[in-house]
């Protein structure tokens, strides 16, 4: 069990050190629409802009470093956010939909998620 907090403690300093000077990818996607509304019994009608119709809106930070020999290590944190009010995720954490940390080897993947 000792092994594994030491292994998790390397490879979080590997990758935060690593992906400082190799460069972090950002990325992203808006999922906003527009819903109409007719309500026939009261002749109403509403439009509605809409978050989250298809994937959801997302924004994420991810980076890899290979180390050489086969090694490499990275990161991935990726942050769920409803586009029409700005909110946080479901849950209201911040990286919510995914934050990981990993080490690869030529035998597998390490991952601290």
């Amino acid at each position: 069990m000792q092994f594994g907090k030491t292994a998790a403690a390397l490879a979080s300093l590997l990758a935060a050190g690593t992906c400082a000077a190799a460069g972090v990818k950002v990325y992203g996607a808006i999922d906003t629409g527009l819903t109409y509304k007719h309500v026939a019994e009261s002749g109403g009608n509403s439009l509605e802009m809409t978050s989250g119709n298809f994937a959801g809106s997302r924004l994420g930070l991810k980076c890899s470093e290979d180390l050489g020999n086969g090694l490499s290590v990275g990161f991935i944190l990726e942050n769920g956010s409803s586009s029409d009010s700005g909110a946080l995720g479901k849950d209201g954490s911040i990286f919510n939909r995914e934050s990981q940390i990993y080490l690869k080897t030529r035998f597998g993947t390490s991952r601290l998620a």
